[in-house]
């Protein structure tokens, strides 16, 4: 996980240890759904090994998905819901066995709230 964290470049030390510390280890295997296009989420996810597909509904044909980023190990997933309370905008779905790390959202607002120098780190 150091390695994955290290490419979120601004954490300090501090900030990387509380979130190797805070949260679960997943494993979602290859076609699996980590994140489904308007369902609410209630984790943030850091990508760790693996990649993932991020795709939308093609309004032109409903029943396909339109391909709109594959995400590699040092990505965080799920960041946007946290920041705007909103259900996420698109599917996110394993490419190939992907390992994350998962942290609340809850838990990570009561971090920023509590610690201010991790909040403008994170954001």
């Amino acid at each position: 996980m150091q390695n994955s964290l290290l490419l979120l470049g601004g954490l300090s030390e501090n900030s990387m240890s509380w979130l190797r510390e805070t949260g679960q280890r997943l494993i979602l295997e290859q076609g699996k759904t980590l994140i489904q296009e308007g369902v609410r989420i209630e984790n943030v996810y850091i990508l760790l090994s693996g990649s993932l597909l991020v795709t939308t509904a093609a309004p032109e044909l409903p029943e396909e998905r339109r391909l709109v980023a594959r995400l590699t190990a040092g990505e965080i997933i799920g960041e946007m819901s946290l920041i705007d309370q909103r259900p996420p905008s698109a599917t996110v779905t394993a490419e190939d066995d992907c390992s994350l790390h998962a942290v609340s959202q809850k838990t990570l607002k009561e971090k920023v709230e509590q610690d201010i120098e991790f909040g403008r780190e994170l954001y």
